[in-house]
């Protein structure tokens, strides 16, 4: 298959290409996002520029490929032969690569977040500057890499080889490096601020440490010396025997304690669950939950202004578990108390035509970026939400400021007004479920907290709106 047949085929939307031969073709700038390209045969290519997307390069033959500034977030690319290629400022942010053949491969400026290298072969790849926050390199094969001035941030080397690797200015703070072969491994200059490692495996003289920021915030020097070990029970302070020699693994120094690592490295792991009333005290953030009632009783003070049915204040205390179970559906509560506002219009016109018009609206953004700019399905529905929740706002304040009812204690304006005060209070006092995960409270004792402060929010709704 050539270009050309390539193009018709994906004018007539076909994503399926298994096993194609496109061996020294120009494929720069096409668009191949979602398509399976599996076991597809590559070398020489030039797809520099495509838009990959989300396809499938599972056992692809791209010896000598160009993906220069090609985009590739969300790829499948696991077992991928891709020695030699140039991924120069492409962006692999989240794809999958495990088991791949990157030696000699060219990542410099590449944007590699939260990829998967595990058990890859790296060896003398050239990755100066890659930005690889969070990925992971476990037990991947990393020999002679370059990785100068490389941010590498969270990233996991656990069990990797890095023999003779060039990690020069490199940020490596909170990295994994436990059981890494660190032979000849320079990392002069570079910041390991809170990296673990376990230094039975890691001797300081098997690694160049000059400049660098040590794992407690020291600068190394010649008198450097890790923090004071920990006292361990006795069976576990006995010395190990040295590994087996063998030509590509001499014996290595071993530490009296194998299981040393330095104190507080690494992400820090959350308290148990509060048990009595004054650790409940001390650790809730009662600022943020006391805004959020006052968001909730301006919520219940309109529903009950407009005389609404049980299903619109149904809708708000169910409404009330979402952050408890999943902290990224926070934006989407102003969403269900515009909802229920709009169940509350007595007017099953006005009803519908809010609604239906957010919804088209909402729906053609998400189908248009899912077809035009390649969003993801997730990326999609939450953009189509997003507009779907601002339509519904202008709507309500357009509906209440010129043709809302001025009777009762509110007048139209003011009762509008109140419940975009009420949306933003809620959005301004969000990072307070955060706070509570963070500070170790179970998705049960969340569930009650968010049910218990919705319930109390609208009770003082209803007294103020009577």
């Amino acid at each position: 298959m050539d270009r050309d047949e390539l193009l018709k085929a994906r004018d007539r939307q076909q994503t399926s290409f298994p096993w194609v031969d496109l061996r020294n073709q120009d494929l720069r700038s096409l668009d191949l996002r979602q398509c399976n390209l599996r076991q597809a045969k590559l070398e020489g290519a030039d797809c520099s520029l495509a838009n990959l997307v989300n396809a499938c390069l599972i056992k692809v033959e791209a010896h000598q490929v160009s993906f220069e500034q090609a985009l590739l977030n969300q790829v499948r690319g696991t077992n991928a032969i891709l020695t030699g290629a140039n991924f120069e400022a492409a962006i692999l942010s989240q794809s999958d690569f495990h088991k791949a053949n990157f030696q000699q491969a060219r990542l410099a400026n590449a944007q590699a977040e939260q990829v998967n290298f595990s058990q890859s072969n790296l060896k003398q790849a050239e990755c100066q500057n890659i930005l690889a926050m969070e990925a992971n390199f476990q037990e991947a094969q990393l020999q002679g890499g370059i990785w100068v001035k490389a941010r590498l941030t969270r990233a996991n080397f656990a069990g990797a080889d890095l023999t003779h690797c060039n990690f020069q200015g490199a940020d490596l703070r909170s990295v994994d490096l436990r059981e890494a072969q660190l032979d000849n491994t320079n990392f002069s200059e570079a910041d390991l601020r809170g990296a673990k490692l376990t230094w039975a495996t890691n001797p300081l003289h098997h690694a160049e440490f000059t400049g660098a920021i040590m794992p407690d915030g020291v600068v190394f020097d010649d008198q450097w010396q890790p923090p004071q070990i920990q006292a361990k029970p006795e069976p576990y302070l006995r010395p190990t025997p040295p590994a087996p020699q063998t030509p590509d693994h001499p014996n290595r120094f071993t530490l009296v304690n194998p299981f040393f690592e330095v104190p507080g490295a690494g992400p820090k792991e959350l308290p148990p669950p509060p048990k009595t009333l004054g650790q409940w005290r001390r650790r809730l953030p009662w600022a943020g939950l006391v805004g959020l009632m006052c968001a909730y009783a301006g919520w219940g003070a309109i529903l009950i202004h407009l005389q609404a049915p049980l299903t619109a204040i149904a809708l708000l205390l169910l409404s009330s578990f979402l952050p408890a179970m999943d902290v990224a559906t926070l934006p989407y509560i102003p969403l269900m108390g515009f909802v229920a506002v709009i169940l509350a219009i007595p007017n099953p016109i006005f009803q519908g035509l809010i609604l239906a018009v957010a919804l088209v609206t909402g729906l053609s953004l998400g189908i248009s970026g899912r077809i035009s700019i390649g969003w993801s399905y997730w990326r999609a529905l939450q953009a189509a939400l997003w507009i779907t929740e601002a339509v519904i706002a202008v709507m309500l304040l357009a509906l209440w400021t010129l043709g809302g009812s001025s009777t009762g204690p509110f007048s139209s304006l003011p009762l509008a007004l109140l419940s975009l005060f009420g949306a933003g209070l809620i959005v301004l006092c969000a990072p307070s479920w955060l706070m509570l995960k963070s500070e170790g409270f179970s998705m049960r004792q969340r569930s009650l907290i968010s049910f218990s402060v919705t319930s109390l929010g609208l009770l003082l709704g209803k007294a103020f709106g009577m």
